[in-house]
């Protein structure tokens, strides 16, 4: 009898053997087929499609050291690509120096003017001229697209950087992003296979030049405007609010803990958006409630925009919503007496104010002549083409007219 057991135990250690040895074997197989491939296909640039994806659910770094200048960072090459003009500074804060980073997405950068203006160009031009003798930085940190859950990811790699204070501008994006949250595994899978395996994003492309359905990063941006944002489900409202609120809470704690100042600005709402129908209205109430239980600073710029005098036209582009010229003005200037009222930088009876120049010595100074208005306008009209939005359409090439006859705003 143990005779019979043992040679059974010999035809069972050997079957056992010989399934391990063919497994490893197909396993060896594949990786070389794998690397074969990737030597043969060579690398190739990932779409900027999934790029947008790759960068919403598996960011890498977002700032990076610079060959060329020893101790600095700057924006990530990858997206660069995706529209975000490239910012560098000091990895070690230079010392008395205070440091401010502006996150949040295509406003914090500036849209559709980003390439000379944004609130937080103009801000480190007014902090300039109201503190002559102090060293103020202000880096945007603003990202196309980006929501409150890249946001969070983007703001643990700032705090590295010893940052004083970060003005987060967040919640819009949330609206067309959040579904993509909902199948986060499956999308960074995806993103990896796009990024390591040659051959999955031959076939990928092979795949996008043959069906014309295909996502479309800027399709998708149109359609999530011609919606109005007005989904009326309530369920999907409550998870995505939720998802930012457990963010937001989350850079709060990080922040604290790193000696830094969060203050956290509404967003503004276009006046084609019904407060009883918007979602965007109840995130705002949203991040005002974590504004108050977190006792973070809070600046109310929906308001400050719905009361201004100024005209809406000159103030806020409605599709898709995005403050104008006058817009980003009027934000950087509500943003540095919000800045003041906190007393971070100095006590507000020591700032400045007399030093501060015209509007015009602003854009200036950025570089915003007439020219670029009117081709920026130019290019906003095609896009509300495209959206089918007539009236503004012929709104904005008026604008572009306008500008390339002297009298742009």
């Amino acid at each position: 009898m143990f005779k019979a057991i043992k040679k059974m135990y010999k035809q069972d250690w050997g079957r056992s053997a010989w399934w391990a040895g063919y497994i490893l074997l197909s396993v060896g197989y594949v990786v070389v087929f794998i690397l074969g491939t990737n030597l043969i296909l060579g690398p190739k640039p990932v779409p900027n499609n999934d790029l947008h994806l790759a960068w919403l659910v598996s960011p890498g770094r977002f700032f990076v050291p610079v060959a060329a200048a020893p101790g600095a960072v700057e924006t990530n090459p990858e997206l660069g690509a995706l529209d975000n003009p490239r910012e560098r500074f000091l990895a070690t804060k230079p010392p008395a120096t205070f440091r401010i980073f502006c996150v949040g997405g295509s406003t914090t950068r500036g849209w559709p003017f980003h390439r000379k203006l944004s609130y937080p160009a103009l801000l480190a031009l007014y902090l300039r001229d109201l503190f002559p003798d102090k060293k103020i930085e202000v880096i945007n940190a603003g990202m196309m697209a980006f929501d409150s859950t890249s946001d969070l990811h983007l703001i643990t790699q700032l705090l590295e950087y010893n940052p004083d204070l970060i003005l987060l501008y967040t919640g819009r994006n949330e609206e067309w992003t959040f579904p993509f949250h909902t199948i986060r595994r499956a999308l960074k899978l995806h993103v990896w296979l796009m990024r390591n395996i040659r051959l999955y994003a031959f076939l990928r492309d092979w795949r996008e030049k043959q069906v014309s359905a295909e996502f479309d990063h800027a399709q998708a941006v149109r359609d999530w405007a011609k919606a109005r944002t007005n989904t009326g489900n309530k369920a999907e409202l409550l998870a995505l609010t939720g998802l930012m609120e457990k963010n937001i809470r989350l850079m709060a704690e990080k922040t604290a803990g790193k000696n830094c100042k969060m203050g956290i600005i509404t967003q503004i709402s276009s006046s084609r958006e019904l407060p009883e129908s918007s979602n965007i209205n109840s995130i705002n109430l949203c991040l005002k409630n974590i504004a108050f239980q977190l006792k973070l600073p809070i600046l109310d710029l929906d308001r400050i925009f719905k009361s201004s005098k100024l005209r809406w036209d000159d103030l806020f582009i409605d599709s898709p919503p995005h403050p104008d010229a006058s817009g980003y003005m009027l934000m950087a200037q509500s943003v540095v007496k919000w800045i003041a009222s906190m007393g971070i930088i100095a006590p507000e009876k020591e700032w400045k104010w007399k030093n501060l120049a015209g509007e015009k010595t602003y854009l200036s100074k950025l570089g915003v002549t007439r020219t670029f208005m009117a081709g920026t306008y130019t290019r906003l009209a095609d896009m509300e083409k495209k959206l089918g939005e007539t009236k503004d359409t012929e709104k904005y090439r008026a604008k572009a007219f306008n500008c390339r006859n002297n009298s742009c705003r």
